[in-house]
């Protein structure tokens, strides 16, 4: 492609040759077609890689960069310098697009008078049965479009669940990233959260698009979040001392961001039941430290942490989740 596309896929592609045909060419068949596919093949061992050369050699609307394995935040890191569209969309290798939803989300982004900065939108989630499901949600798109940055962070805040913070759940004006230097943080899970603070911190022009666009793939095997350890606490932590701070009063983002760690906080409870016992014990003094966070509960999930911690502790409290699961 030669001029520079309205949107670019940015697809970290791992050990998925189950999938990656399913996801790819979801977008291939959509009727809109300015953008810019790139597959960063992360040192697949599985065939994933010679999938991606075929799609490259095949389709002029494909990239293929191809990688040492280090992990998926490098992988975004590097699809992301390498696009040339106006807005970035990030995608899973194991999910894919619903038909036609492109069209919707391109109108929105060519009918703005000013440059968006995020489109929030609106994932379906399919289950092992085959069922697939709108995430349950209660975004209102009047309190999104064109209004101003302090209405839609405390839309957001007032949520059922704080919406948008994996990456898929928007898309992205290029130039917001590299104004302001936002990358994926590379060696930790929960990279979407770090990510999505970043980008609420800077970002002035929000929209909203209510059409069902992306089906995420909930019950797949390997994938990180089906497999808890130790790391996955560690890695929420570090979030949590880089953007966690009681004094809300300092910066005018500091609520936005301790409402969506109250969210965070309340499901690394919930992984600590799942944890060892040795492993509970090289985490339990810095979860104390943040409990203080559930004063910024706004969803049942997280309120009813808060009333549990208060009442019984941290360890009861995560026992209690995992028999309750359901609500996180």
């Amino acid at each position: 492609m030669n001029k520079r596309p309205l949107i670019s896929f940015v697809i970290p592609v791992y050990n998925v040759k189950d999938y990656i045909n399913e996801c790819v060419d979801s977008i291939l068949k959509q009727d809109f077609d300015d953008y810019e596919i790139i597959l960063v093949d992360d040192g697949s061992t599985d065939g994933s890689s010679i999938i991606c050369d075929l799609y490259e050699q095949n389709n002029d609307h494909v990239r293929t960069i191809h990688k040492k394995n280090s992990g998926p935040a490098d992988a975004r890191n590097l699809g992301q310098i390498s696009a040339k569209g106006d807005y970035i969309l990030f995608v899973d290798s194991d999910d894919y697009l619903i038909n036609g939803a492109l069209t919707d989300i391109a109108n929105i982004l060519k009918s703005s008078k000013e440059p968006i900065d995020i489109v929030i939108l609106r994932i379906c989630r399919l289950y092992k049965n085959g069922d697939i499901k709108r995430i349950p949600v209660d975004l209102n798109g009047k309190l999104i479009v064109d209004q101003l940055r302090k209405t839609v962070m405390k839309h957001l805040c007032s949520c059922n669940r704080f919406p948008a913070a994996a990456l898929y759940w928007k898309i992205i004006r290029r130039e917001l990233l590299i104004e302001n230097n936002i990358m994926a943080e590379s060696g930790i899970y929960s990279q979407d959260i770090e990510f999505t603070l970043s980008l609420y911190k800077y970002a002035e022009k929000y929209s909203y698009c209510d059409t069902n666009w992306y089906v995420h793939r909930d019950y797949r095997s390997n994938s990180i979040t089906s497999h808890i350890n130790i790391k996955h606490i560690e890695s929420m932590i570090f979030i949590f001392r880089k953007w966690a701070f009681e004094d809300i009063h300092k910066d005018r983002f500091q609520f936005v961001a301790n409402t969506l760690l109250s969210n965070e906080y309340a499901i690394a409870l919930y992984y600590f039941s799942l944890l060892e016992k040795k492993d509970q014990q090289k985490v339990i003094s810095e979860l104390r430290e943040y409990k203080w966070l559930l004063k910024f509960a706004n969803n049942k999930r997280t309120k009813i942490t808060r009333l549990c911690v208060s009442l019984f502790g941290i360890r009861a409290t995560s026992i209690l989740l995992n028999k309750l699961k359901k609500i996180i």
